[in-house]
């Protein structure tokens, strides 16, 4: 939560799923190197991008994709050069 100092840790809820964060974790990835992943006509979304929120996972109404995209609505207001991908199936 480090990149969000002003919000409230109460407000937060950080919940493990059983995913290998040691295997699945940044490794040296820029947002610049996000380019070659997305399609021609969203490639200058990036512009003026520092730092991604990444949702990556199956579709599944238990997965609460609909609180990361309510939060994104939020952040992305106050934090312009905050942006969200959504990655899954």
């Amino acid at each position: 939560l480090d990149c969000f100092p002003k919000y409230p840790k109460s407000h937060c809820v950080f919940s493990r799923i059983g995913v290998n964060q040691k295997i699945f974790c940044p490794k040296g990835t820029k947002v610049a190197d996000l380019d070659k992943h997305l399609r021609d006509e969203d490639k200058g979304k990036l512009s003026g991008i520092k730092k991604v929120v990444t949702f990556v996972g199956k579709f599944a109404d238990w997965k609460r994709l609909d609180a990361v995209l309510y939060a994104c609505k939020k952040y992305e207001e106050t934090l312009p050069e905050l942006a969200t991908m959504i990655v899954g199936s």
